[in-house]
């Protein structure tokens, strides 16, 4: 067993990324916006660039927590999946929140990310264990 499952906080301690980056994506897909400032950049406005981001750094820690308890293309499927359906989530969630509505567009751009952020990961660690 590695020094990261083992003993009662190590394991505890691959969640702590996780837990982050699921708060904030979930704080800033819920941040009521008056309508004044609320523009409609389209299909590729800044949103879907912050959608793309978090998702990777969410699913990237997915990954890293699965890393002994997963192969690590399962890890990193089930990354994109958890992922992605939290994106679902927030987005629906959006709904009932001021200036907010669901989009398409934040989904897809939170699939991309999440896909990008946990291969990306599962890529950086299979080169840097053969290192």
């Amino acid at each position: 067993m590695s020094d990261r499952t083992s003993g009662t906080s190590g394991g505890k301690e691959r969640w702590h990324g996780v837990t982050a980056s699921a708060l904030l994506l979930l704080v800033g897909s819920l941040i009521p916006l008056p309508p004044r400032h609320n523009p409609d950049f389209g299909a590729y406005g800044p949103d879907k660039l912050l959608h793309l981001l978090g998702h990777a750094g969410f699913a990237a820690a997915l990954v890293a927590a699965f890393d002994d308890t997963e192969p690590p293309f399962r890890g990193a499927l089930t990354a994109v999946v958890v992922s992605t359906a939290y994106g679902v989530g927030t987005e629906l969630l959006q709904e009932v929140i001021p200036g907010r509505e669901f989009e398409r567009g934040d989904v897809m751009a939170s699939l991309v990310g999440s896909i990008i952020g946990a291969f990306g990961w599962l890529l950086l660690r299979t080169r840097k264990s053969a290192a």
